[in-house]
């Protein structure tokens, strides 16, 4: 850890957990815990939804317990901007959205499987007309304007490349 502070690294998005730990901690917590990120401005986790492997009470004691370590929250990405208003208003520091870059469906349900998302899935199969525009590349200025009004930060997840990625952030002024 000491490497990373000496490289002058400043910021730090602590993430964790899952079903099988690897190595000594089972939890972002326990890495919180060390005192090794302190001077860093910390990043947590946030799931709108909830997660594949973590009970909705386990999520909420570990919200409590990161909190006075956190300066913000990256969520989990989501379609659904329901969710992510109602998780946003609950909290008292910073949310960063979690959006993907632009991405095709064969994509966007892999990395939906993998993460969780299964509310945005099903958001997807009970609006098939949306679907179906995801056929092809999308991006996502129409969910950053539903979400605007309640946070001006986003975390941008690149499952559909770094490319299309930086090409649609050009595109947008959003660089």
């Amino acid at each position: 850890m000491s490497r990373c502070k000496d490289g002058g690294v400043k910021q730090a998005l602590i993430i964790g957990g899952g079903r099988e730990p690897m190595g000594k901690f089972d939890s972002s917590f326990q890495l919180l815990e060390t005192g090794y990120f302190e001077k860093m401005k910390i990043g947590i986790a946030g799931h709108p939804e909830g997660s594949p492997d973590i009970s909705v009470s386990d999520l909420e004691k570990a919200m409590i317990d990161k909190k006075p370590y956190a300066d913000y929250i990256v969520t989990q990405w989501l379609m659904d901007p329901q969710p992510i208003i109602d998780f946003i208003s609950k909290q008292s520091v910073p949310v960063h959205v979690g959006i993907t870059g632009p991405l095709k469906i064969s994509s966007l349900i892999k990395f939906a499987n993998i993460v969780g998302a299964k509310n945005s899935l099903n958001f997807l199969k009970s609006n098939f007309s949306k679907a179906l525009d995801l056929l092809k590349p999308k991006d996502p200025n129409d969910l950053i304007g539903k979400v605007k009004s309640h946070t001006d930060f986003f975390h941008i997840y690149t499952f559909g490349g770094l490319k299309e990625t930086n090409k649609w952030l050009k595109e947008n002024s959003y660089v």
